[in-house]
C-alpha cells in the first residue's frame, strides 16, 4: 500500500467522528462513484491501477442496498437538475470510465443481484478500436492482468453498450481521445467531441447529456472546455475530484474514486463524507499547480532566501572590511547580470514561448553559447574592479561566478517561458540554498575566504543550470550566429537602456560609499539592505504578476480596467509589506542582533534600518506604477522618466553621502524613488486623459 494511501486512511480514521455526514441522519448531496476496472486479482499479482476485485465491489454494492441507498442513472440525475427536483435523501449515482468489457462482463451482473443501477462514461476511440495515446501505456501490474484475463481487457462493443442501455443503464461521454482537454484549443475540443457524438448518433441513436473529463483532476479542465462542449448539448459535467455536488446547482459535479485498497470501512466513509475535506485540500493543490502567480512568487521567495542566507553569513564571518568589498563586487555583478538579463534571458523567454520546438531548441543552445561569450568582456571588467580596489585575484573567482549564474539564468528564463516557475523552483533552489548551505559549512570547518565564497556561487550555479538544461531536454543545435545576435539585440536593446538606469542607483550606491566613505559604510549599507531584502518575494514577484493580467486586462476594458487589476495585486502586496515594514520600524535593533549576533558592529544601524524600510515603502509604489506603465505599453515614456530621475540621483547623492554617510545614502535614494514615483505618476495621467479622449472620438455603432 502506498505512503499517502496509509496516511489518507490514517487522516481520515482520526477525523470520522466530526467528518460524517450522517450524524443528523441526512446527507448534503448524492453521492457520485467513480469507477474503471473490477477485475479478478489472485494472491501472488499485483492489482491494476483504479481496479477492484468482484469481491470488493460485491461487498460495496452489498453496503449500497444495506444502508437504503437508492441508485440513480445519467437521465435522472440530468432529469432533477433541469426541473430542481429533490432527489431521495440516500442516493447514489454509480459510474465507470473507459468502456472496458468488465463492466458488461463481471460489474454489471453483480450490480443486478443488489438492484443497482450503473453509469458508462464511454471514450468512443476505445469502443471503436482506435489506438489511443491514453491506453497505450501499461504498468506490470496492467501487463500480467492482460496475460491473465485477456477477454476482460478487451473494449466494449457497441452491442452491449445498446443492451445494457435497454436494462436500465445510463450512458454518458468521456471524449473521443481520452486527451487532458486543459491542454487542447477550442478547435480541438470541438473536433474531438464532434467525432465521438457521432458515434453515439449512429450506435444508440441518441447524443449523451452528461460528461466525465478525462482525468477529472482540476487542471485537466476549463471554463473555455465547458462552453465548448456545451455548444454540442453536453449539459452534465463530472470531475474526480473528491466530494459531492446537488445537480442544478451549477459547476461539474464531484466523484468520489474507488481505490484497489479501498475495504468496506473506507468505501462507508467516502458515502458519508469522510473523505470530502481532502478533496477541497487537493483542489486547493491543484488550484495552486495551475496558479502561475504563486509560483512566480515561491520560486523568488527560494532565490531571495538564499541570496539573504548567504550575505548573513558572509556578514557574520568577514570583518566589515572584507565584507565591504563582497558587497561592491557582488553589486557589480548584478549590474553586469543587467546586460546580460536584457540583450539574451529576456529575448530567450519570447522566444521559448512563442516559437516552435526546433525553433526554440535551437536558439537556447545559441543563448548558452552567446552568455558563454558575453561573459569574457563582463567577467574583465569584474577582474579591473577587483584590481582597482585592491581585491587582487579575487574578481578571477567572481567572473567565474558570473558565467555561472548567467549560463543558469539562461536555462532558468527558457525553462520559466516553456513550461512555468513551478519547473524552474527545483533548479533555483539547488542553486542558491545548496550555496547557502555550502558558505555555512566552510565558514564553520574549512574557513571561508572572499575568493572561495564566489567559488561556491559557480559551483552551484553550474550544477544547477545543468540540472534545468537536462528538464528541458536540451541537445547540441545549429544556430545562425548573425541572425541570433541581431534578433536579440532588437528585442532586447530598449529594455538593456531601461534596466541599467533603473538599477544604477540600487547598485552604484555602494560604489560611492565604498569611495567616499570606505568599505566599512558599504558593508553597513549591505547589513541592512539584507533586513529590507525579506521584502523582495513580493516586490520582485509583483511585476511578473501586475504586467501580465493589467494587460489582458486593457485589452478587455481599457484603462480603467488595468488600473484596477493593478491596484488589486499591489494592495494585496502591499498588505504583506506592512506587516514587514512594521517589524522592521518596530524592532531594527532585534532584528539586526538576531541575523548578526549580540557582538555585532551593525547594531547600532538601527535608525538607518528604519529610514531605508521608509524608501522601501516608496520603491514599492514607484515600481507598482512602473508595472503598470509597461501593461499600457508605455516603455518609451517609462524610460525617460528613469533617465530624469536617474540623473537627479546623479546630482545629490555624492554631497548627502560626503556629508551624511550612510544616512545620506538613503536619503539620496528616497528623493530618486519619489521622484520616479511623481514622473511615473504624470505619465499615468497623461495615459488617462489619451484614454479618455480615445474613447469619446471612437465612433458610436449603429443599431
Amino acid at each position: 500500500m502506498r505512503p499517502s494511501t496509509i496516511i489518507a486512511k490514517a487522516a481520515t480514521r482520526a477525523t470520522w467522528p466530526l467528518t460524517r455526514l450522517d450524524r443528523n441522519g441526512d446527507l448534503s448531496g448524492p453521492v457520485v462513484l467513480c469507477y474503471h476496472r473490477v477485475l479478478p486479482c489472485p494472491p501472488s499479482s499485483p492489482t491494476p491501477a483504479y481496479t477492484v476485485t468482484p469481491e470488493q465491489f460485491r461487498d460495496q454494492m452489498a453496503l449500497l442496498a444495506r444502508e437504503g441507498f437508492t441508485s440513480l442513472t445519467l437521465e435522472e440525475f440530468l432529469e432533477a437538475a433541469r426541473s430542481d427536483r429533490d432527489l431521495p435523501r440516500r442516493s447514489a449515482l454509480i459510474t465507470f470510465d473507459d468502456g472496458f468489457a468488465d463492466n458488461y462482463l463481471i460489474a454489471w451482473p453483480i450490480a443486478r443481484e443488489f438492484g443497482i443501477k450503473l453509469n458508462l462514461f464511454l471514450c468512443t476511440s476505445l469502443i471503436e478500436g482506435e489506438r489511443s495515446e491514453a491506453f497505450n501505456h501499461h504498468s506490470g501490474a496492467d501487463r500480467t492482468s492482460r496475460e491473465q484475463f485477456p477477454h476482460l481487457w478487451q473494449p466494449l462493443t457497441w452491442a452491449q453498450v445498446r443492451e445494457m442501455s435497454a436494462a436500465d443503464v445510463g450512458v454518458g461521454f468521456h471524449s473521443h481521445t481520452h486527451r487532458n482537454l486543459a491542454n487542447l484549443s477550442s478547435e480541438e475540443i470541438t473536433a474531438d467531441a464532434v467525432k465521438g457524438m457521432s458515434f453515439f448518433t449512429d450506435e444508440l441513436g441518441v447524443k449523451p447529456a452528461s460528461f466525465a473529463f478525462p482525468y477529472g483532476h482540476y487542471g485537466s479542465y476549463s471554463a473555455e472546455a465547458i462552453a465548448s462542449l456545451k455548444e454540442h448539448g453536453l449539459e452534465m459535467f463530472f470531475t474526480t475530484e473528491l466530494g459531492r455536488a446537488l445537480p442544478g446547482k451549477g459547476g461539474p459535479i464531484s466523484r468520489i474514486v474507488v481505490h484497489p485498497e479501498d475495504d468496506v470501512q473506507s468505501f462507508r466513509r467516502k458515502l458519508y463524507g469522510g473523505y470530502d475535506w481532502m478533496g477541497r485540500v487537493r483542489q486547493f493543490y491543484y488550484r495552486m499547480l495551475g496558479l502561475e502567480a504563486f509560483w512566480a512568487m515561491a520560486d523568488q521567495g527560494i532565490v531571495s532566501l538564499g541570496n539573504l542566507l548567504t550575505t548573513i553569513i558572509l556578514a557574520r564571518t568577514f570583518v566589515p572590511a572584507a565584507y565591504g568589498v563582497w558587497t561592491v563586487l557582488f553589486g557589480l555583478i548584478l549590474l553586469l547580470n543587467v546586460v546580460h538579463t536584457s540583450l539574451i534571458a529576456y529575448p530567450i523567454t519570447i522566444l521559448a514561448a512563442t516559437a516552435d520546438p526546433s525553433e526554440s531548441r535551437s536558439a537556447i543552445s545559441g543563448a548558452l553559447v552567446l552568455t558563454t561569450a558575453l561573459s569574457l568582456p563582463l567577467g574583465l571588467m569584474l577582474v579591473g574592479a577587483s584590481w582597482l580596489i585592491g581585491a587582487g585575484t579575487v574578481g578571477l573567482w567572481a567572473g567565474v561566478a558570473l558565467l555561472g549564474w548567467q549560463l543558469q539564468e539562461t536555462t532558468r528564463r527558457a525553462l520559466m517561458a516553456k513550461r512555468s516557475c513551478r519547473h524552474a523552483l527545483p533548479g533555483d533552489a539547488l542553486s542558491y540554498l545548496s550555496q547557502a548551505a555550502i558558505v555555512w559549512w566552510l565558514s564553520h570547518q574549512l574557513g571561508l575566504s572572499l575568493a572561495s565564497a564566489f567559488a561556491v556561487v559557480a559551483a552551484t550555479c553550474g550544477v544547477a543550470g545543468l540540472a534545468q538544461a537536462l528538464q528541458l531536454g536540451l541537445r547540441i543545435e545549429s544556430f545562425n550566429p548573425r541572425k541570433l545576435v541581431t534578433r536579440f539585440w532588437r528585442e532586447g536593446h530598449w529594455v538593456l537602456w531601461s534596466e541599467l538606469t533603473s538599477n544604477v542607483g540600487f547598485l552604484a550606491t555602494p560604489w560611492v560609499l565604498f569611495g567616499l566613505k570606505g568599505a566599512g559604510a558599504v558593508a553597513g549599507y549591505q547589513a541592512i539592505s539584507n533586513l529590507v531584502g525579506l521584502s523582495h518575494p513580493v516586490i520582485f514577484s509583483l511585476g511578473n504578476v501586475i504586467v501580465p493580467s493589467a494587460a489582458r486586462a486593457r485589452i478587455k476594458g481599457g484603462f480603467e480596467a488595468a488600473h484596477r487589476s493593478a491596484s488589486i495585486h499591489a494592495t494585496q502586496g502591499g498588505l504583506v509589506l506592512l506587516v514587514c515594514f512594521g517589524l522592521l520600524l518596530a524592532f531594527p535593533t532585534q532584528l539586526l542582533r538576531l541575523l548578526y549576533g549580540s557582538g555585532s558592529p551593525y547594531l547600532s544601524l538601527a535608525g538607518d534600518v528604519r529610514l531605508f524600510a521608509v524608501v522601501y515603502l516608496l520603491f514599492f509604489i514607484g515600481l507598482t506604477l512602473k508595472s503598470l506603465l509597461k501593461a499600457l505599453q508605455q516603455t518609451k515614456a517609462q524610460f525617460v522618466a528613469e533617465l530624469l530621475s536617474c540623473a537627479l540621483l546623479a546630482v545629490i547623492i555624492v554631497p548627502l553621502v560626503s556629508v551624511f554617510g550612510l544616512t545620506g545614502a538613503l536619503v539620496a535614494l528616497g528623493i530618486w524613488f519619489a521622484a520616479r514615483w511623481a514622473c511615473n505618476l504624470a505619465i499615468l495621467r497623461k495615459v488617462k486623459q489619451r484614454f479618455r479622449d480615445s474613447s469619446r472620438t471612437r465612433p458610436t455603432p449603429s443599431h
